[in-house]
């Protein structure tokens, strides 16, 4: 999704360094922030929870997208 924004933005604005710079900052400062709480989290909590966790989270988001997105699917072969 982040590329995808890069290349709309590159195209509606045609001036690749600034949207370069500033998707490169956001990808480093979300990884920094990512491996920042990452790191204090699993000082309190085990890493096999946080990955039982994280995939039930995963989980529940595909389940929800595909409650969206099943009825356009169905209705789409019906027709």
């Amino acid at each position: 999704k982040t590329q995808l924004a890069v290349f709309t933005l590159v195209s509606n604005y045609k001036n690749p360094i600034p949207i370069f710079l500033g998707a490169s900052a956001a990808l480093i400062l979300v990884t920094l922030i990512g491996t920042v709480f990452g790191h204090l989290v699993t000082k309190y909590i085990p890493a096999n929870y946080l990955q039982f966790g994280v995939g039930l989270l995963f989980l529940g988001i595909g389940i929800f997208v595909l409650k969206d997105a099943l009825p356009d699917i169905l209705s789409s072969f019906i027709k």
